[in-house]
């Protein structure tokens, strides 16, 4: 039973549950690989009996677990704190509970914060008129860092861990990112007209780190945010279309490490708007994870990358219903990837989704931002290999058209979230 004081991942137990009623059709086919997975090798790995600064009583317990899921996949080493007696105390607990039953205390984090590998195929079309570009099929290594703050307790947030590093001006500077919150690239007057400036960001979207023009490692040192605005929250190698033992040593050059630790420091103030502005500053939260291994490498991906049909269509009618004011759910099929991933990891179809963007109406010339964007995820099953309702949605009422659209499939590992994905998208 979750405890009234638990809190995880920047949501409050509350908020997970209005979230999971409101979307409960989809969350269940999300996660129906779930039924029927063993616990196995539980462990208890600490016991404490303390008492709160009221004078109540209270006992923690931490456990661990490995799951096994039906299909043989095995996500091990799953963690959990367990409370009974009093939670008084407990970080942001107005309202503490006593009992003496066991209940989920939570991670108590403020936001999510998460480090995760993927590899990536992608095939690629124009826009307009669906024709193939050149290179049509490309691959990319990258590392992901996904931080969400629905609940708005951060503007930025500054990474730091092992990576490639950046040389100016003589100084070597080691991996780092700072990455701004949604809201602040929503509707910051700083940020209007900038990249990333998109007007219907979700709170619950992911952070995006400030880039430098240059196109080189966007440290914090030097990253100037007002000015070039955010873009993504990766770092890798590719895209290439040619994924050779070339392309992975680039990628291992970079200084990436499996097992490697990063640290987030949240941030609610204004240091965003200057060049090294957070220095001097006090984070609210620091919090640390690390990467569970390297994306595979492009040499061992022969074969394995998940791979679309674009169901009897041409890429010149896919593009065109995407266009389309009321474009129609496409009937997709796809090859499942290969089950011989370096370690015998096994990949679960967690989610497909479409995706697109496009201007505001009204901007001048060909500026693109301010701007809309909208993800549609969809969950046809874990172990589906087709669908009849892909979803394909119009542009948002100001929007005024539709520079670049995908459809991806979302492969990931039980319990990590490393991700193989593949997708076809039109530019």
């Amino acid at each position: 039973l979750a405890d009234s004081c638990w809190a995880s991942n920047g949501r409050t137990r509350a908020n997970w549950i209005a979230d999971y009623d409101a979307n409960l059709a989809a969350y269940l086919q999300r996660d129906a690989f779930a039924i029927g997975r063993k616990v196995q090798n539980i462990q208890v790995l600490a016991l404490r009996n303390t008492a709160n600064a009221d004078g109540s009583a209270r006992r923690e317990i931490d456990v661990q677990w490995d799951l096994v899921y039906k299909d043989g996949s095995t996500f091990r080493n799953e963690k959990s704190t367990l409370v009974s007696g009093s939670s008084a105390g407990t970080p942001r607990c107005t309202t503490p509970q006593t009992g003496s039953n066991l209940r989920g205390l939570g991670n108590q984090q403020l936001v999510q914060t998460a480090v995760r590998a993927s590899n990536i195929r992608e095939e690629r079309y124009s826009i307009t008129t669906g024709a193939a570009l050149s290179p049509l099929v490309r691959y990319r290594r990258e590392v992901q860092f996904q931080i969400t703050d629905p609940m708005g307790n951060a503007t930025y947030v500054i990474l730091t861990g092992p990576g490639p590093t950046n040389t100016t001006g003589g100084v070597v500077y080691p991996f780092s990112m700072k990455l701004l919150s949604p809201r602040l690239l929503r509707s910051a007057p700083e940020l209007q007209g900038k990249t990333g400036n998109f007007l219907n960001w979700l709170d619950d979207d992911g952070f995006r780190n400030c880039f430098l023009s240059s196109g080189a490692v966007p440290v914090v040192h030097i990253v100037d945010c007002v000015a070039q605005g955010a873009n993504t929250a990766v770092w890798g190698w590719g895209f290439t279309d040619v994924p050779s033992a070339d392309a992975d040593r680039g990628f291992e050059a970079q200084g990436w490490v499996a097992g490697g630790m990063y640290r987030f420091d949240l941030y609610n103030d204004d240091g965003w708007k200057t060049v090294n502005g957070h220095a001097g500053k006090t984070p609210i939260a620091t919090y640390y994870a690390s990467l569970d291994r390297l994306p595979y490498r492009f040499t061992d991906m022969s074969g394995e990358y998940p791979l679309i049909s674009l169901g009897g269509l041409t890429s010149a009618q896919i593009a065109s219903n995407a266009n389309s004011a009321t474009p129609a759910p496409l009937s997709l099929s796809w090859t499942p990837p290969g089950r011989a991933f370096p370690g015998a990891r096994v990949h679960h179809l967690f989610q497909v989704w479409e995706f697109h963007q496009g201007a505001k109406i009204g901007n001048p010339g060909t500026t693109f931002n301010p701007a809309y964007r909208t993800l549609t995820r969809a969950y046809p099953g874990t172990m589906a290999t087709s669908t009849t309702s892909f979803p394909v949605t119009p542009r948002v009422p100001d929007q005024n058209n539709k520079s670049y659209t995908e459809y991806l499939l979302y492969y990931a590992e039980p319990g990590s979230f490393n991700t193989v994905q593949s997708r076809i998208n039109f530019q």
